[in-house]
């Protein structure tokens, strides 16, 4: 499992940071090597917000996120979607650092 914090407050832009370029390059080669492997990508929210906006939000992320995957050229069908919301933070809300670590996708290869 990898997570990687990169989303603006209220934004399901997709910015990915040099961790996770090195990341997806290495997921790419591991998929082409086992066919048989699938990647969830899970979108977070911080707790700002109602609990369907952030919901929302967090399934732009993910679906953000797996377009990145497509377009470094790998099967769309071995990568499903879905979002936590608010329900898992990582960290407090109550501070910008908390904040931002819980505005964050999560990659779980199966």
């Amino acid at each position: 499992s990898f997570s990687d914090a990169n989303f603006a407050f209220g934004s399901a832009e997709f910015r990915p940071g040099t961790p996770f370029i090195a990341y997806a390059d290495s997921v790419k080669v591991f998929f082409d090597l086992n066919p048989e492997k699938q990647l969830t990508i899970i979108g977070h929210a911080d707790s700002i917000d109602t609990e369907a906006f952030n919901y929302q939000l967090g399934l732009e992320r993910s679906q953000n996120a797996r377009q990145y995957f497509v377009e470094l050229g790998m099967d769309g069908a071995r990568i499903s979607v879905k979002s936590m919301g608010e329900t898992m933070p990582v960290a407090t809300n109550s501070s910008e650092e908390g904040g931002q670590k819980n505005r964050r996708v999560e990659f779980v290869i199966e």
